[in-house]
């Protein structure tokens, strides 16, 4: 059965004979400037095609217009683009699967998933895409990002667990 759980995984080029360095699957990833970030589905069973895009970005990226473009490999089912800001950037990559319905023409939500792309502050926060809802932590949607501004500004640790 085909699913759109996909990972990122980042390097300095993107030539032949690249080493990647992946994250888990279904979680966010931190780039540097500069680097190449590759997507790759969890498997390729049951997939006819796979569409991926940058499908939001955070106001600052979205307002000056800077959203990197994808490139697909439909062959391999991944996609590569480059981080090309050295400014603070969050995109969010979206991978849609057989146009997101199943054999019988139905629409899967399975088949249609987001993660986000972090191009970390001069303070190491993570920038909140327009419209993101749990595409940098699947439990907890975007209270980390919110919860680290806030102790950032307010100069605290974080409280004890």
């Amino acid at each position: 059965m085909a699913s759109a759980t996909f990972r990122l995984g980042t390097a300095a080029t993107n030539s032949a004979g690249t080493v990647w360095s992946w994250r888990d699957y279904d979680t966010a990833i931190d780039a540097d400037a500069l680097s190449y970030v590759k997507v790759a589905l969890e498997s390729t069973t049951g997939v006819q095609s796979v569409v991926f895009s940058i499908s939001s970005a955070d106001n600052y990226t979205l307002s000056a217009g800077t959203t990197p473009s994808v490139a697909t490999v439909q062959s391999s089912k991944t996609a590569t683009f480059r981080v090309s800001s050295s400014a603070a950037r969050t995109y969010l990559i979206r991978a849609v699967v057989n146009s997101g319905l199943d054999q019988n023409g139905d629409a899967v939500a399975e088949y249609d998933k987001s993660l986000a792309v972090h191009r970390l502050t001069a303070a190491g926060l993570r920038l909140v895409a327009v419209g993101e809802r749990d595409e940098a932590d699947r439990v907890y949607g975007y209270t980390p990002k919110l919860n680290a501004m806030i102790v950032a500004i307010a100069a605290e640790k974080p409280p004890a667990e």
